[in-house]
């Protein structure tokens, strides 16, 4: 429900309130004027009877805010639940990369969701390859999550399409944001000058690589 919604409900159940208090309040007046015991008792079945009904109109406007609030977190733990199990999928000895792709698809609000539907479109992981979704998905990643291994893979897609400068810029920022993956990929770059050449670079980079795996 929306706050809009919410609102006009609560109007709506103060005004029933307000109209039956204004019945219990008729129904005490009146009680402390009338002698007869018959009638004494029927306005105290009235009043009660009106008591009840404030009560089962406050009782269902809690649980109707219960609920709102609840509803968000519901809908959270059901696309975690969804991004779990295409992670399961996607890393299992016998992947099902199909229907991994699917549940991320459902789920692609999570930024993390974003970064495998990316990796999914990049490597044919359950799906055609879509190099500029796959751009787009490991994007969205990156700006949304700070995923420093989005700017490895984004890295690997430009080269892919020749934009060296683009692959050389990605692979320098996953690099320095401690992508082990990116060392490798910057020393060939500096060694080859394909983009710049720099020998103390390359060997510096090619020191790192050599540091992760030794």
């Amino acid at each position: 429900m929306t706050s809009n919604g919410l609102q006009t409900g609560i109007m709506i159940d103060r005004a029933d309130m307000d109209r039956m208090l204004k019945n219990v309040d008729r129904a005490s007046d009146s009680i402390s004027v009338k002698s007869d015991s018959s009638d004494s008792t029927l306005l105290n079945s009235d009043m009660e009877r009106s008591v009840n009904q404030i009560d089962s109109k406050i009782n269902a406007y809690k649980q109707s805010v219960h609920q709102s609030k609840l509803a968000p977190l519901d809908q959270e733990m059901k696309l975690r639940d969804y991004y779990l199990r295409a992670y399961d999928l996607y890393y299992s000895p016998t992947p099902d990369y199909q229907t991994a792709f699917s549940l991320f698809k459902l789920c692609q609000s999570l930024p993390e969701a974003k970064f495998f539907l990316g990796m999914c479109y990049l490597y044919r992981k359950g799906v055609n390859q879509d190099l500029e979704k796959a751009k787009g998905y490991l994007e969205l990643s990156w700006k949304n999550a700070q995923f420093p291994i989005a700017l490895y893979e984004l890295g690997k897609l430009h080269d892919l399409l020749g934009n060296r400068v683009e692959a050389f810029r990605n692979f320098l920022l996953a690099a320095n944001l401690g992508v082990p993956k990116a060392y490798g990929k910057l020393a060939a770059i500096y060694e080859t000058g394909d983009v710049i050449y720099d020998v103390d670079e390359a060997n510096y980079w090619k020191g790192k690589a050599y540091a992760v795996v030794h």
